[in-house]
């Protein structure tokens, strides 16, 4: 294969792209759609193909979807992050509308990540990217704003989430500022609860924000697992988190929401579950496994409870939203599918064999697609697990000139090999920082002798012969040559040496 002169990688992507380098075929993992040629150097990259991207973009579709809010009418609000807009529907699911546009003018959005609606139908964005606070209409005509970047009353350092009390007051989680601020509905500052740390009262990444009708205040923190609450005077009250109860230890709260009986749902995205507790945090109900089903989740970010009581559910990694009754029974879905064969979530990792085909690493699905050189999917292994043949988060992906396949398979620090049609042949490694052992690893690559060369989070390059065996290291943390800070994947020349 020609030696390429520089590959560009841009992560968190969607689409396959096919380029043709002189008499190359390279393949790129990209965001957007490319419609140009680029001059790298003295080779020119023509566009050539794309597949895999699922329909992220379309009316009813999501890309990222971050929040979720119920009117008084059973009106569902969406942040469609990604997308930079609000989404509307009927309880049902029904597509009633949507307003925004990627900007920082009057009704545009940067990474909108929190919405909630007050008793008279306003709809409150928090514009992330932008910090600050959009106020829409129900039929999102922009009313007004307020906010800017900073640390004084009134700014914002990435604010996440929002909430607004029965009064109309509004409650936003200013994340990056560690502390949450309370405004009026026309958003002139009220007060504010602002000490950093990992104490009573205190906040390390107050994430979400939710207030019952006593007026209580509960705050989800992400620096410091756990959910605070506080009387309606900022005075605190108590913590559940991983100190608290044993059914709250070792979990990762991040959505919150109250229903008119003051029960409180989390969604738990450590365990793709949603939790429902009691106003003083005694458990009451689970509901979820992590999968893609009916019911199942992967990653719910956020939730949302009608006036009957029906629950909705932000599935960001599996992009869609999902409605459960009051007992935690699936009711109807809507969204975007990137879990079909060729459709793609965040793939992370990309191969070609000597026969042209394409190695995908479908990343938030846990698994692997294999297409032909025109884009035509031949089929996938993988499902979330850490048995033979599971996956979870899997990175990188190389191909051998024998056309075994190897996968990095990150979270569960190892390397799995398996044949060209995804059969498991073999794996080795585990959580450490001894020779085979790994810490999150990334990159991978082989050679025409068979070797395996694995970048580790351990700050250093691991190699291996094909069967696994640990044959050498280089790297240690740090910036003098043949140091690494983080590295995160690896390449070999036609000469044989890796970069």
């Amino acid at each position: 294969m020609t030696a390429l002169k520089r590959i560009l990688r841009i992560s968190l992507a969607t689409t396959i792209v096919f380029f043709t380098v002189s008499t190359s075929l390279v393949v790129a993992i990209l965001l957007d759609d490319v419609s140009h040629t680029e001059m790298t150097g003295d080779n020119e990259y023509v566009f050539a193909a794309a597949w895999g991207a699922p329909d992220l973009s379309g009316d009813g579709k999501f890309n990222d979807p971050y929040s979720v809010a119920v009117d008084a009418k059973n009106h569902v609000y969406v942040a469609d992050s990604r997308n930079n807009r609000i989404q509307k529907f009927d309880s049902s699911g029904t597509f009633l509308g949507k307003w925004g546009t990627y900007g920082s003018d009057d009704g545009e959005m940067n990474s909108p990540s929190g919405v909630a609606t007050d008793a008279l139908g306003a709809v409150y964005v928090v514009d992330s990217g932008n910090n600050r606070v959009q106020i829409f209409s129900s039929a999102g005509v922009y009313l007004g704003q307020w906010g800017m970047s900073g640390t004084g009353d009134g700014q914002f350092n990435s604010p996440r989430g929002i909430a607004v009390d029965a009064a109309g007051n509004v409650y936003v989680a200013d994340y990056g500022n560690n502390r949450v601020q309370k405004f009026s509905s026309s958003g002139t500052f009220l007060r504010k609860w602002d000490e950093p740390g990992y104490g009573d009262g205190q906040f390390s990444g107050p994430y979400s924000v939710a207030v019952d009708t006593k007026g209580n205040v509960y705050v989800v923190e992400l620096g410091n697992p756990r959910i605070q609450k506080f009387n309606s005077s900022g005075t605190f009250v108590e913590v559940w988190g991983p100190y608290g109860p044993t059914e709250w230890k070792y979990n990762r709260p991040f959505g919150i929401a109250i229903d008119a009986m003051d029960h409180i749902y989390i969604t738990d995205t450590t365990n793709n579950q949603i939790k429902k507790l009691t106003s003083s945090g005694t458990l009451l109900n689970v509901w979820g496994t992590t999968g893609t089903g009916d019911g199942q989740f992967v990653t719910p970010v956020d939730v949302a409870i009608d006036t009957s009581g029906n629950i909705y559910v932000a599935d960001q990694s599996n992009y869609r939203i999902q409605k459960l009754d009051p007992d935690g029974n699936f009711l109807e879905k809507w969204g975007s599918d990137p879990t079909g064969g060729g459709q793609l979530g965040f793939p992370e990792g990309v191969a070609v064999d000597n026969a042209g085909n394409i190695y995908v690493v479908d990343t938030s699905n846990n698994q692997i697609q294999k297409f032909n050189s025109s884009g035509v999917f031949l089929g996938m292994w993988g499902t979330k697990g850490s048995e033979d043949g599971q996956f979870f988060g899997p990175k990188g992906i190389t191909v051998d000139f024998a056309g075994n396949v190897y996968v990095v398979d990150s979270e569960n620090n190892r390397i799995q090999k398996f044949d060209s049609s995804g059969t498991f042949i073999a794996k080795w490694g585990s959580y450490g920082s001894g020779n085979g052992e790994f810490a999150f690893p990334k990159g991978i690559v082989s050679d025409v002798t068979g070797k395996v060369y694995v970048v580790d989070g351990n700050h250093r390059i691991q190699a291996f012969d094909e069967y696994g065996t640990f044959l050498t290291k280089w790297g240690m943390y740090g910036s003098g040559d043949g140091q690494f800070r983080y590295p995160r994947d690896i390449a070999i020349d036609a000469a044989g040496a890796s970069m």
